[in-house]
């Protein structure tokens, strides 16, 4: 999916075709990610970020020999509080991840899912902080993936800063990968969110910033087009994320955010990185 190609979600308008065209052109023209050979760990906030934010990449490491690692940081019991069991909701979000993650080819013993609350990870700092040391002492990774720094969200926030405190005790300097996901909830990508951007001066600031910030820190693209609908398939397979498993309840969905811009920009023939140890 090019830059065009998502215009039927994004806003519309001549001046938003065109600065979506443009981005996604200098975006192409950065440098591609070298020796996909690395042995890599994804570290994901949530089930389904480590396919929206870097799922084809992680099939182009499998198909280069890669060992990768995925862990999740969170367990899903909130993704849709209230509406099954938290026992039953966990269960189902394990075993979408590791369908996804046999999509993307990663075997389901190179997948960890630590049992902390989503929405609420920035509050176990100490614990998760451990966790990912001991997981990175074991396996010592050439490659650490991460939700990019200006991603948004506290989980995602949260994430990057358990890796980067981990990483600050031990011995070790994996190249740093860090990966955009709600990065891409900005102009001309998607209209404001009202759910996610209640600011309008927050969402104008956005639009102006974040472009900004894209050209200047994420300095590496991958192109996914052989990839993209593999990565499309282990989206999928995060049913609860993509389908209303409950239609007769306000069970939400990804394409639900922006009426479905924000997933298409995620999903498109390229991913951008901001990579440090290169």
């Amino acid at each position: 999916m090019n830059s065009s190609a998502i215009d039927h979600c994004a806003p519309t308008g001549f001046f938003a075709r065109r600065r979506r065209k443009r981005l996604h052109s200098i975006m192409r023209r950065r440098p591609e990610l070298p020796e996909y050979s690395k042995r890599a760990i994804v570290f994901a906030p949530h089930q389904d970020d480590e396919v929206l934010g870097c799922g084809g990449t992680i099939i182009k490491k499998i198909a280069h020999g890669a060992d990768v690692d995925i862990v999740f940081m969170t367990n899903g019991r909130r993704s849709h509080a209230g509406m099954m069991e938290v026992s039953d909701l966990i269960a189902l979000r394990e075993t979408e991840a590791l369908n996804a993650a046999r999509v993307l080819g990663v075997a389901a013993d190179r997948v960890s899912i630590f049992d902390l609350p989503d929405g609420k990870l920035n509050e176990h700092r100490d614990e998760g902080t451990e966790q990912v040391r001991d997981i990175l002492a074991r396996l010592c990774p050439e490659e650490v993936y991460v939700p990019s720094r200006y991603d948004g969200p506290d989980d995602h926030l949260a994430t990057y800063q358990f890796v980067m405190d981990a990483l600050n005790t031990l011995k070790q300097t994996p190249r740093i990968v860090e990966y955009a996901v709600w990065f891409w909830h900005h102009w001309p990508w998607v209209r404001p969110d009202k759910r996610i951007v209640r600011s309008p001066i927050r969402a104008v600031a956005n639009a102006v910033l974040r472009p900004m910030r894209m050209y200047r820190e994420f300095n590496v693209c991958v192109d996914i087009s052989s990839e993209r609908d593999q990565k499309l398939a282990a989206l999928a397979a995060h049913e609860s994320q993509v389908q209303r498993l409950m239609p007769n309840c306000e069970w939400p969905i990804l394409s639900d955010v922006s009426d479905g811009a924000w997933v298409a920009a995620c999903t498109q023939d390229i991913e951008i990185f901001s990579v440090r140890n290169v």
